[in-house]
């Protein structure tokens, strides 16, 4: 199969097959992280359903796997699946609710997911929003014209004393400016 793949110039495929075989026959599988690696390759090269088959194999005994199979979504535009493999998590730190709502933040059909999201993050409060979860929310705002919703999130900054990220600065800056509250991004 492998030659098959390389003689048709399938580079990919003859490369994932070849990692393939080489992680289950030298029993390597079990390592937390060479089986994270080999589901972030096959993540990075838009094989979802490759990365699917090692979290659905693996997934019990490596929780990693969670946060990069959502990752893997987000990468493939998947957002729908994407949310639903989210809503069966069975924990979510910062990094998983950021990696979904910066999904949807880039979108300009998933602005108001993303809003609603962050919404949701807050409401449920497992955890604490950080810089890089602000920074996707005030993008999300200016994007769809939230001026009140981005002033509001703008007071959570200085409450939870980012303000002076840089990350942030920026955000805060596209905000005002894609509202046209010029003298607010000065």
């Amino acid at each position: 199969m492998i030659s098959g793949y390389f003689n048709r110039g399938q580079l990919n495929e003859s490369l994932t097959l070849f990692h393939a075989m080489h992680l289950l026959k030298s029993g390597c599988e079990g390592f937390k992280f060479v089986v994270s690696a080999l589901l972030y390759f096959y993540a990075n090269c838009f094989e979802i359903e490759q990365a699917k088959r090692v979290f659905d194999l693996l997934c019990e005994e490596n929780e990693l796997l969670w946060s990069l199979m959502l990752v893997g979504y987000v990468q493939c535009d998947l957002m729908s699946d994407a949310l639903g493999f989210f809503n069966r998590m069975p924990t979510r730190d910062v990094v998983v609710w950021t990696t979904l709502i910066s999904g949807y933040s880039k979108r300009e059909s998933g602005c108001e997911k993303a809003l609603e999201l962050f919404l949701l993050m807050r409401e449920e409060g497992e955890v604490v929003p950080n810089e890089f979860t602000f920074d996707c929310v005030l993008r999300a705002c200016g994007r769809v014209g939230a001026v009140d919703q981005g002033r509001v999130f703008h007071g959570m900054v200085i409450r939870y004393g980012l303000e002076f990220e840089h990350l942030i600065g920026g955000a805060l800056i596209g905000f005002y400016c894609s509202c046209n509250v010029m003298g607010d991004a000065k």
